[in-house]
């Protein structure tokens, strides 16, 4: 941020709102940080001069999800960083009798500390038409037993039950140890439309 007029140096300090997530703005008006959450925040910004005379800005800032590319393997899977809104499309090739393979996602999560994750499909509630199922699974892409609350001895795949949002988006809450990856598998149902079928996948609780 700049400032003129006045006597210099200028001091910034964040009188009102909330900078988004993980985001901190300096004396110098310096905004810094690495943004983990789609989101729209607004805020106001107050500079003050050296003699002490002061004046205020409101400002707002989208951040937008992070766009992830083609993962179509365990072996390719693209590495998250943690909890987060990531966008990305799956596309399927033909109808079932092709021999195209439908598109399908990978994604890998890995945990510090004993993890309770809750992985969430936004399609059908942003106005794209796919039908999302998920699954999670260890390293050997077999299906884990530490989903639903609250035992959490159930099997890992979900689809069409994410009574939160659309009937046809999906989530999944599991428990995870200290110290352990797992692999997020996204797939279509239907398998057999075009264009690109958009979706957020939300990932948080990881710890």
């Amino acid at each position: 941020m700049l400032a003129t007029g006045g006597s210099t140096p200028y001091a910034f300090t964040l009188t009102g709102g909330s900078l988004p997530s993980q985001l901190a703005l300096s004396a110098n008006g310096r905004i810094t940080g690495t943004p983990d959450t789609a989101e729209t925040q607004a805020f106001q910004v107050t500079v003050t001069d050296a003699c002490a005379v002061s004046t205020l800005q409101n400002y707002s800032i989208t951040i937008g999800a992070v766009s992830l590319g083609r993962n179509d393997s365990i072996a390719t899977a693209t590495v998250l960083p943690g909890n987060g809104t990531y966008s990305a499309s799956i596309s399927p090739s033909g109808e079932p009798n092709t021999a195209f393979d439908p598109d399908e996602d990978f994604y890998r999560v890995t945990t510090t500390a004993a993890s309770t994750i809750t992985v969430d499909i936004n399609a059908v509630v942003n106005g794209s038409p796919l039908d999302s199922v998920i699954e999670v699974t260890g390293a050997n892409g077999v299906p884990l037993n530490a989903c639903g609350a609250p035992t959490f001895v159930s099997t890992c795949q979900a689809d069409d039950d994410d009574t939160n949002a659309g009937l046809l988006d999906s989530f999944l809450q599991v428990q995870v140890a200290a110290g352990k990856s797992i692999n997020i598998h996204v797939v279509d149902w239907g398998s057999n439309a075009r264009p690109d079928k958009l979706y957020d996948l939300v990932i948080s609780g990881v710890n």
